[in-house]
């Protein structure tokens, strides 16, 4: 946290402070896992601090899909990740985010192109939809690893970090409901 002399500073400057590192580390974390792709999830990650009369109030936004890239999904086949997120057999494969995720990282190739699986199978490639499906298809029924980015920054140790900071500015000792809030997120 930035701010040097906590005493003399503001719940909201503290708060503010607080969201502006969140959104910063989060942002780093995703890069750092290899997980900033097209920019959506890093880019979209808001925090607001507002006075309520007499109370703050404070929000972390990020996009509805963060949980599944931090905990990850199991496949159809397969239930190897420790996340309580699963494909089931009615579920939609994500043929778009497939598309859009293997586009932003270069992974087509020219359909026709010869290409070899870890079988050692030899495969003519068709057209970047059907490699699209393809790559969908295998996150259904394989998963996707989580990466942890948000729970590797969003830590209880940095939360009572927090929690001291904003007791410290206010005088008064805080309740657990700030780490109750951030705990829900995850």
């Amino acid at each position: 946290m930035k701010v040097t002399d906590v005493k003399d500073s503001s719940v909201i400057q503290i708060l503010n402070e607080f969201g502006q590192e969140m959104q910063e580390k989060l942002k780093e974390k995703l890069v750092e896992k290899k997980a900033y792709v097209s920019g959506d999830l890093a880019e979209q990650i808001q925090f607001t601090a507002v006075v309520l009369g007499s109370a703050y109030e404070f929000t972390l936004r990020l996009n509805k899909y963060y949980d599944y890239v931090n905990k990850g999904v199991n496949g159809t086949k397969t239930a190897k990740n420790n996340t309580p997120y699963s494909y089931t057999s009615a579920s939609r494969i994500p043929f778009y985010f497939a598309k859009q995720w293997m586009n932003n990282k270069g992974l087509f190739v020219a359909k026709g192109t010869t290409i070899t699986s870890l079988a050692g199978k030899s495969y003519k490639a068709g057209d970047r939809d059907s490699q699209a499906f393809a790559m969908a298809t295998s996150w259904k029924q394989n998963g996707i690893k989580g990466n942890n980015f948000y729970d590797e920054v969003v830590t209880p140790t940095r939360l009572k970090i927090l929690k001291q900071h904003l007791a410290a500015a206010t005088g008064e000792d805080f309740e657990d409901v700030i780490v109750a809030e951030f705990k829900k997120i995850q």
